[in-house]
């Protein structure tokens, strides 16, 4: 992509987002010819939703959440807790939040 300034790559990046282009998003955070700060920006859309990419992934995201939050309930034993805990590693929010904070700045 050739942007002729700044707002205008984000505007198209905005857009990608919004058509859940995970590809082109992946794409363009990894291209080094590209400006640091669009890349970072494209980085940035990719951890912004709370469920994952990929129909896949909700779905064992979901699987295991109910799996713990049931097993906890009706077992009462805090084992259950690591599924809960599994299922959300899966959410790209909470991984670049843990990811931004681990960090080294």
């Amino acid at each position: 992509m050739d942007f002729m300034n700044e707002k205008e790559a984000i505007g198209a990046l905005e857009l990608l987002y919004l058509a859940k282009d995970q590809k082109a998003l992946i794409e363009i955070s990894r291209n080094p010819q590209l400006n640091s700060q669009i890349r970072g920006y494209a980085a940035g859309l990719l951890m912004r939703p709370w469920l994952p990419w990929g129909i896949l992934r909700k779905v064992v995201m979901v699987l295991l959440l109910l799996m713990g939050f049931c097993g906890f309930i009706f077992t009462g034993k805090i084992a259950f807790s690591i599924l809960i805990i599994v299922a959300l590693s899966f959410s790209p929010r909470l991984g670049g939040e843990f990811l931004r904070l681990f960090s080294r700045k």
